[in-house]
């Protein structure tokens, strides 16, 4: 694991290798700041998640066509961002990462595992 990538003059990367201890403890670190991070999301998904989505149709508008209920094209982003279906979409999509956030950090505390 590196600490940083150091450029080499002929433009390639080095690699600084951390020290167990030093990896030990960015591993702790790591998995609680995960735990923490979740915990704040899983107390409001649809809030965080209704953040998330309209970030990512922001960032990459062309991804609206691909969420449709029933037939139905949304117009615009706030227009799939206030639909019932997509309002539930976006519960079911954080809770079901739940297990895969609790995963990770159990990962990240206990590598090679």
């Amino acid at each position: 694991m590196c600490v940083d990538a150091v450029p080499t003059p002929r433009g390639s990367h080095h690699c600084v290798p951390r020290l167990s201890w030093e990896r030990e403890s960015m591993e702790r670190l790591e998995s609680e700041l995960i735990r923490q991070s979740w915990r704040a999301v899983s107390r409001s998904p649809l809030e965080h998640g209704t953040v998330l989505f309209s970030r990512l149709f922001a960032l990459e508008p062309s991804l609206l066509p691909l969420f449709q209920y029933n037939g139905r094209q949304f117009s615009s982003p706030e227009d799939c961002l206030s639909s019932p279906e997509f309002l539930d979409h976006i519960r079911k999509t954080l809770t079901s990462c739940y297990p895969l956030i609790a995963l990770k950090a159990f990962l990240v505390e206990k590598p090679g595992f």
